[in-house]
């Protein structure tokens, strides 16, 4: 029996689909750690950097990181701060490109052909303009929501409050 090119690359094909690639690496994925960025308003003064540590007297921050080398990391006494506004990095902008997407895709889905009527004259920009239009409804959708889910924390209340704003706090810094 003799076989075809087109015939080897089905069967190629059909074996790459029985075997996920994933069971074909031994190796054990490392779970990443999520990153959160903390909007730090003090009395006097703003900060803002990656969340490193909260013990019970001080959080600590890591302030920019350009290089390994270059990492500094900030100390700041709970008693001097007043908010503190915590959001997982790049959430923003992955709510942006998923409205956007969704946006795109409801837009692209809600085109209707103008030209099947009986008219004489007809003007139509495709499917591409209902699709431009929800991918910009969509990116603002996304903004807003990835503005609202911002957790704020106000520690200038009373001490048992601030306690438990503490240990609601631990769960987003990067050494616990």
């Amino acid at each position: 029996m003799k076989t075809t090119i087109n015939t080897r690359r089905l069967i190629f094909i059909t074996l790459l689909l029985l075997f996920p690639m994933q069971e074909c690496f031994p190796q054990s994925k490392s779970k990443r750690k999520k990153v959160f960025v903390a909007n730090i308003k003090m009395k006097n003064s703003i900060a803002r950097g990656m969340l490193y540590r909260v013990d019970d007297t001080s959080i600590e921050i890591i302030r920019r990181i350009n290089k390994p080398s270059d990492t500094v990391f900030q100390t700041i006494s709970i008693h001097d701060i007043k908010t503190i506004t915590v959001r997982r990095k790049g959430l923003i902008a992955t709510s942006i490109v998923a409205g956007i997407f969704i946006g795109a895709l409801v837009g692209f889905a809600s085109y209707q052909d103008p030209c099947d009527s009986e008219s004489t004259f007809c003007f139509d920009f495709g499917p591409a303009y209902p699709a431009g239009i929800g991918a910009a409804i969509g990116g603002v959708f996304g903004v807003v929501t990835g503005l609202a889910l911002v957790n704020t924390f106000h520690l200038q209340s009373k001490e048992s409050k601030v306690d438990d704003m503490i240990a609601s706090l631990r769960k987003y810094a990067l050494w616990r």
